[in-house]
């Protein structure tokens, strides 16, 4: 079998942008992929596997590993068919991946990782019932202590630990097999973005082929959307999760100054005090 990457990361920021291009640059995505460009035949297998596997691990029990990697390899056969040259490089898409990073990785020594990430204060104030079906495994990666905040300041989060736990993960397997991509530079300057991704999967691929597969990379609509919420709200939040927004590159001391003193003012003192607290005060 030929190299593979795997792509994952947090629902909602993004993934299908990059395996749409891939697709366009010779990587066989899936012979059947969904609107999402999420591989069909894995949705049932995420949907099982991904809370159990988090809850167990590292320390597995033997039966569910053995009965975990049969599926893994039922539904990789499912999903590379119509890959005729089974030396040609293949990748599937899942943002749950992100979760099953090492079972992954150590199952397929020639694969690599695409860790793909989006603003940690955009993805707090996405939908999160929208994004049920990734979010409901935070209950295996959030201590009790996280589950005093709900609406945005979970999710935000539940967003910050999953990416600091992958980048760990990926820190061990070096940089020869995991990338992280940041959703901001795709979309900012998607052929030097695509350049350094094919350079990682040692792709060989013509500049105008880059230039016509970034050409279906938009913006999307919903990018800076924590920039219309209320002050005290993205002060709640941006004190939350101050280390990743700073590990991932998106903290701005401008953002923190502009949003700090607006927020001097007692009421929204109080306000931010108690933003996304489940025992929220009942005068707010």
């Amino acid at each position: 079998m030929g190299d593979s990457v795997l792509i994952g990361g947090m629902c909602g920021s993004g993934t299908r942008v990059l395996s749409k291009c891939l697709r366009k640059l010779g990587v066989f995505m899936g012979g059947n992929l969904n609107r999402s460009e999420d591989s069909v035949p894995f949705i049932p297998f995420y949907y099982t596997w991904t809370s159990l596997f988090l809850a167990k691990a590292p320390h597995i029990p033997q039966s569910i590993s053995t009965k975990l990697k049969e599926e893994l390899h039922i539904c990789l056969d499912e999903h590379l068919k119509g890959l005729e040259d089974r030396s040609q490089i293949w990748g599937l898409k899942n943002p749950r991946s992100i979760h099953l990073l090492d079972l992954w990785l150590t199952e397929f020594p020639n694969m690599k990782f695409i860790h793909f990430i989006r603003n940690g204060l955009d993805m707090a104030f996405v939908d999160g019932q929208a994004l049920e079906h990734h979010y409901m495994h935070r209950r295996s990666l959030l201590a009790d202590r996280d589950f005093r905040y709900v609406g945005p300041s979970n999710m935000a989060l539940f967003w910050a630990k999953l990416n600091q736990v992958a980048a760990a993960q990926g820190a061990h397997y070096g940089d020869q097999r995991y990338l992280l991509v940041r959703h901001e530079d795709i979309c900012s300057e998607p052929v030097e973005t695509m350049r350094s991704i094919l350079a990682f999967l040692s792709m060989s691929v013509v500049d105008s082929q880059i230039q016509a597969a970034a050409q279906d990379v938009q913006k999307p609509e919903t990018a800076g959307r924590w920039r219309f919420r209320p002050p005290h709200e993205i002060y709640a939040v941006m004190s939350l999760i101050r280390p990743a927004l700073e590990q991932f590159g998106y903290w701005s001391e401008e953002n923190w100054r502009v949003v700090s003193d607006t927020c001097q003012s007692p009421t929204l003192l109080r306000k931010v005090k108690t933003f996304g607290l489940a025992d929220r005060l009942s005068t707010l």
